[in-house]
């Protein structure tokens, strides 16, 4: 007879993109958990874990705040600038600061980075 606690899952885990990381070896000391099982003598005293829930709620957090600066920030440059000419300037420099923004903080294709820099 099948039990299904002998089920087990092959699937690995997503690699976590460059703000994730970043986030887990500067703020790790204060999201990190001590592991209550002993560990394995090879693995030593300090074994820690994160906690998924809490870093995958913090992360979105992060990069809203970062994109809502950016349109703010666009937004006024538009209103000092009378120009057509720098305007276009400023909407290409921005273009091109999203996209390397998101291209280096997150795991997005280049065809997705496309399509949010043209949104």
């Amino acid at each position: 007879m099948i039990d299904q606690r002998d089920f087990v899952s092959l699937h690995t885990k997503e690699t976590p993109d460059r703000i994730t990381r970043t986030i887990e070896h500067v703020f790790g000391s204060y999201l990190r958990d001590k592991v209550r099982t002993p560990p394995p003598l090879s693995c030593g005293e300090d074994l820690y874990y994160f906690q998924n829930g809490t870093i995958s709620k913090i992360v979105p957090v992060i990069v809203v705040a970062i994109a809502s600066s950016f349109l703010v920030e666009a937004m006024a440059s538009f209103y000092n600038v009378s120009s057509i000419g720098a305007i276009l300037v400023i909407v290409a420099a921005f273009t091109v600061v999203i996209a390397g923004i998101l291209g280096l903080l997150t795991n997005a294709k280049r065809a997705e980075v496309l399509a949010a820099t043209a949104a």
